[in-house]
Formats: structure tokens, sequence, C-alpha cells
């Protein structure tokens, strides 16, 4: 499974806000994800057709030909990915 980040943002006066969106190939296809914090808590989602499909529920999961250990296991790879990358998972570091 290739994970590719495209871009991010956080807002410093608003530290446990923040997106970032990629590039992930699931099963052979190509999907742009999203990783969304909001007041501290994260949800990361694969766009399919338009719609957010969350990796953290069961059914979204489904549309997406994964099993719910399947999404959590992708959410964690795209969070290591990200705090990888510099962005700060819990909160922005200064």
């Amino acid at each position: 499974m290739k994970i590719e980040i495209l871009g991010g943002w956080v807002d410093l006066n608003e530290k446990l806000c923040r997106e970032v969106d990629g590039i992930i190939v699931i099963n052979d296809r190509k999907y742009i994800w999203g990783l969304y914090t909001d007041d501290g808590f994260t949800s990361c989602c694969v766009v399919v057709d338009g719609e957010d499909l969350n990796l953290e529920d069961e059914d979204d999961c489904e549309q997406l030909g994964l099993t719910e250990d399947e999404g959590l296991d992708i959410y964690d790879e795209i969070l290591n990915l990200v705090e990888d990358e510099g962005y700060s998972i819990e909160g922005w570091d200064e």
C-alpha cells in the first residue's frame, strides 16, 4: 500500500485544529484521503465518489472492501506518516 501526503495546515491559534490530505492506493485503486483534527479529536477519511468514508467505521470500510481492522490499520499508518513528516497529532509542537 502506498500513502503520500499532498499538503496540510494547522491553525497556530487553535493548535488542535489541522488538516492533512494525500493519496493512498488500496486494493490497486487510488483514493484521496483526509486527516482532520478539531479540538483534539482526529478522524481520517478516504474520498470515494465525493463521499468521505471514515476509516474507523465498519460500514464505511466495507464500501472500500476492507474489514474494520484493516481500516484501523490504514488509519494508524496515515497517522504515523503524518507524525513522521513533522505534523503533531496530539498538539502542535512549537
